[in-house]
């Protein structure tokens, strides 16, 4: 029988939910009893925290077990010293004092899921010679500094779509919804308002949804999972009618905060306002919403005293034809919808290789819910956006290297000349064809059936493997990104590029992609510039 009882690890609380974060130190004591004199090698307090993901895929012939680990830190303290020799503890109560400070850096929240989880643990261990180690484990609640950047989704959020029935019914449907904002924290309530317009044949009823996805990753292999946290279901709106509907959504307390920061598990957020229509597919809006811890919440969420009011558009803003005018302004600068970029040959999609800043771009399996796979395009500066990390996509300095991330530089026309950085290998354009180039270096981006690494060649006319498109088989720079778009009131685009800057662009596009564009029918190419000072826009063709 072990003479060491009682062993217990206490902690002193540093929050209100007991909660540790980037940059704390765990302060506490570690106390045990002894029966009578032991002869130990050491006595250790140890804290980590690591993140698994494992799942079996059912295949033929054998099934096969997928799996990836993730270490994030791992801290140690001796309260008494190793000594192989021994050191005697007499008998009675000890009591140690101990500080293990976690590190600093970029570590994702603790969590728990079907596939997978995020553990941060401390131990406290008495190890002796020739006998089974004594010890405690305890899981702590780690809550990350490092949550999205969200100031805009403060501001309400406002999207539409439409519909045309097909088969035995005629007509079309419209939504129009709006949120109070997209960012929240759990236990708090969002308000949502939506307007139908039932121009149809058929019954229909109007539902508001919280859905949350998660996604556990491996290599190039994914697995995602789906639940419903919040369900309402409205009343039957009847052919040839309007109405306007609101619903209280309220977050669940237990919600896991919003999860980008971990290389292989991600959790996102949707409030989905969707018209249940029998025998067709349901017409929907989607909000992309980020949870946020709650001692991290900005202000004006974590101070909000109810659920602000959101003014529904007039019904004279739904028409038969067109979606509702009220809330489709004409878009002036970066599209606010993510795609999805897929290589037409290989029918796989571009992605965040490591889920973090500065990563590696790769190709995956196309997962219609993985953030690392969502993409902006930026029509005023031709860049490309990664949705989950904020970088923009960056050629690398030779042909045949590596395609990665690396922050935005965008030139505007109030930089002073000593601050001015040149955008250089990330200002993009695509051809109809579906190449996308460096503007200026004559470098198309390209992928191969022996590697999932993307990277930059010449010559692209032979190659399929440099054709991009949409999921949808759409233009990548065509400004439509979805059928519905998400629409902020309250966005400001901020400056516009310089007028010489864009002519430069202009010139490189048409030198690189004029075949492409003769081939296609385009005798000339029209282009609308934003200049300072001058007329809102003038227009510029080039032969």
């Amino acid at each position: 029988m072990s003479p060491i009882k009682n062993l217990n690890v206490t902690f002193e609380t540093i929050s209100d939910n007991s909660s540790y974060s980037e940059g704390d130190t765990i302060v506490g004591t570690v106390s045990f009893r002894l029966k009578k004199d032991v002869k130990v090698k050491s006595v250790y307090v140890k804290a980590k925290g690591e993140a698994n993901v494992e799942w079996t895929e059912v295949g033929v012939p054998v099934e096969r077990l997928q799996s990836a680990h993730r270490r994030y830190f791992k801290v140690k303290e001796y309260l008494v010293a190793e000594n192989h020799e021994g050191t005697v503890l007499p008998k009675r109560v000890h009591i140690f004092k101990f500080r293990l400070k976690i590190p600093e850096g970029r570590m994702p929240s603790s969590f728990k899921g079907k596939h997978g989880n995020i553990v941060y643990t401390f131990e406290a261990k008495i190890s002796r010679s020739w006998r089974l180690p004594s010890k405690v484990l305890k899981e702590i609640n780690f809550v990350s500094k490092s949550c999205p950047h969200t100031p805009q989704m403060m501001c309400p959020q406002s999207s539409s779509v439409h519909k045309k029935m097909s088969g035995l019914s005629k007509g079309q449907v419209q939504i129009c919804a709006t949120i109070n904002r997209g960012v929240c924290s759990p236990g708090e309530t969002l308000s949502v308002v939506a307007k139908i317009c039932n121009s149809s044949s058929k019954n229909m009823r109007l539902k508001f949804k919280l859905q949350q996805v998660t996604v556990y990753s491996c290599q190039d292999n994914t697995n995602s999972s789906k639940e419903t946290l919040f369900k309402v279901v409205g009343d039957t709106i009847r052919p040839n009618s309007e109405q306007t509907a609101s619903c209280q959504l309220k977050v669940p307390s237990d919600a896991i905060p919003t999860l980008r920061n971990c290389e292989i598990i991600s959790v996102e957020y949707y409030i989905k306002v969707y018209l249940d229509v029998s025998f067709a597919l349901d017409p929907e809006v989607v909000f992309p919403l980020v949870i946020l811890p709650s001692k991290f919440a900005p202000t004006q969420s974590r101070e909000a005293l109810g659920p602000e009011t959101v003014e529904p558009p007039a019904y004279s803003e739904f028409t038969s034809s067109t979606l509702p005018t009220g809330l489709d302004p004409i878009l002036t600068g970066s599209e606010l919808s993510a795609l999805k970029i897929q290589n037409k040959l290989l029918g796989k999609c571009l992605q965040v290789t490591e889920g973090t800043e500065g990563g590696r771009v790769s190709l995956g399996e196309c997962s219609p819910h993985s953030p690392l796979q969502e993409w902006r395009w930026h029509q005023e500066s031709q860049t490309v956006s990664n949705y989950h990390t904020g970088e923009c996509l960056t050629a690398p300095q030779e042909q045949y290297e590596g395609v990665h991330l690396q922050p935005c530089v965008f030139r505007t026309a109030s930089s002073k000349d000593g601050d001015r950085k040149e955008p250089g290998r990330q200002v993009w354009t695509c051809s109809r064809k579906g190449h996308l180039t460096v503007v200026g270096k004559g470098l198309h981006l390209t992928a191969t059936k022996e590697s999932t690494l993307v990277f930059l060649s010449r010559g692209h006319k032979k190659k399929q493997g440099s054709r991009w498109r949409t999921l949808d088989s759409q233009m990548l720079c065509n400004g439509k990104t979805r059928q519905h778009k998400n629409i902020n009131p309250h966005l400001h685009l901020g400056e516009s590029l310089e007028p010489e800057i864009l002519f430069s662009y202009i010139s490189d596009v048409y030198r690189q992609d004029e075949t492409d564009l003769l081939e296609n029918g385009y005798g000339g190419v029209k282009f609308i510039v934003s200049v300072p000072g001058e007329s809102d826009s003038f227009l510029r063709y080039l032969r």
